[in-house]
């Protein structure tokens, strides 16, 4: 019987041959891309070192211009504590924060082609190469600024106030934590001012007036002299009493805040005229002095500012507790009288209570804005972090509002 074609010997070695030959070209091609995909990577990496080398060239060249800046502020801010050059102190600091706005601006503009910067470099990767940063938008105070939600009960009930001083938030969660003063106890809202929990420490507690919030801890001063540490579920973990000071004069505790990168505490002490700090461990590290009725205190990473209520006015002082400036809110279009809190913007303005207002101050100390509706004793004040302005009011309203 004849042998067909399709099972002859030559066309099986013919075939096998064609399928050889098929495989190594593809590998020949495989090989290629490889060679071709290193080759890119190589020429990709190589960019992009050259890209962040200069980056970091010219963020040292900047950072010597701010630190030179810093250096000539330190060497001449001793000749601005006489009354005679007020005047030359004020331009002259003027002059640094037009200074250390471009040099930032620099910075801004100048590190990687495709970015854009924000205080906190929030990364938003979306292609390789074109790495875009969220950024806040900036904070407009000229149109009119109504409340959007307004809390006013007065009694001890859940999510009732009586006499509220203190607020913090925590920009985690976005919960409020109000001091409930009179009823002796915390209160938690959340980031629509609905009521959420309430911390019933009667029994260690006695009048909360200030708070502040570090480490996913809660600091609490009393004006009844302690100060007291509580997690966000309202357990107490440590105490600063009285009589553990070392200098352990009856006192009147107001306002308090906590460093944000030291842990150090600063605590308004209203009746003995002075600013206590303290370590993260409560050891006494420094008596602030020279104020009348200091009710409110704030930290910054570059300062430690500080409301005189006798005065009135805002100190600031560096952390060698060096006096920098202050601010007179006595007088003028922008008068207040009768501040009891402030707080800042992220861009650095100033907002601070009066007995029916909320007066806006850029960082130059000029009032770019005042709040004047439905606003009555407030106590303290924040900005949460879409920069809605947060308030709470005293006497007659016992109010948390949302502006």
């Amino acid at each position: 019987m004849a042998t067909s074609f399709y099972e002859s010997s030559n066309y099986k070695s013919h075939f096998d041959s064609t399928i050889e030959k098929l495989r190594n070209e593809i590998k020949t091609q495989i090989y290629s891309l490889i060679e071709s995909l290193k080759k890119r990577e190589i020429e990709l990496l190589s960019g992009l070192d050259e890209i962040v080398n200069t980056h970091k060239s010219k963020n040292k060249e900047l950072q010597q211009k701010l630190e030179e800046l810093t250096e000539l502020y330190k060497a001449n801010k001793k000749n601005f504590e006489s009354s005679e050059l007020q005047y030359l102190q004020k331009n002259f600091l003027e002059e640094i924060d037009r200074k250390i706005e471009s040099t930032t601006q620099q910075i801004s503009s100048s590190s990687f082609p495709d970015f854009t910067w924000d205080d906190k470099l929030l990364s938003q990767i979306e292609t390789f190469g074109s790495i875009k940063l969220k950024t806040k938008e900036s904070i407009k105070y000229t149109d009119k600024i109504t409340p959007i939600v307004s809390v006013c009960e007065k009694g001890n009930e859940k999510g009732h106030l009586k006499s509220p001083w203190g607020l913090a938030i925590d920009y985690t969660s976005g919960n409020i934590y109000i001091c409930d003063q009179q009823n002796n106890r915390i209160q938690v809202f959340d980031s629509g001012c609905n009521f959420k929990n309430i911390f019933d420490i009667s029994t260690s507690l006695r009048q909360p007036m200030g708070i502040a919030i570090h480490k996913g801890n809660l600091y609490v001063s009393e004006g009844c002299q302690d100060v007291l540490v509580f997690d966000l579920q309202g357990q107490l973990l440590k105490r600063l009493e009285r009589r553990h000071r070392p200098d352990s004069k009856e006192s009147s505790i107001y306002g308090i805040s906590v460093h944000e990168t030291t842990g150090d505490v600063f605590i308004c002490d209203f009746k003995n005229n002075r600013v206590q700090v303290y370590s993260e461990e409560f050891k006494l590290k420094h008596l602030l002095t020279g104020f009348t009725k200091p009710c409110y205190v704030e930290v910054t990473h570059t300062h430690i500012i500080v409301l005189d209520k006798g005065n009135p006015c805002l100190h600031w002082y560096d952390y060698d507790y060096a006096f920098v400036k202050s601010l007179i809110t006595r007088g003028g279009d922008g008068q207040v009288e009768n501040v009891a809190a402030f707080c800042l913007d992220f861009e650095g303005n100033i907002l601070m209570t009066d007995d029916y207002s909320i007066s806006i101050f850029n960082k130059r100390g000029e009032l770019i804005h005042k709040i004047k509706d439905d606003v009555t004793y407030p106590t303290g004040i924040k900005l949460d972090s879409k920069n809605r302005i947060i308030i709470l009011s005293y006497r007659d309203k016992n109010c948390l509002q949302m502006f």
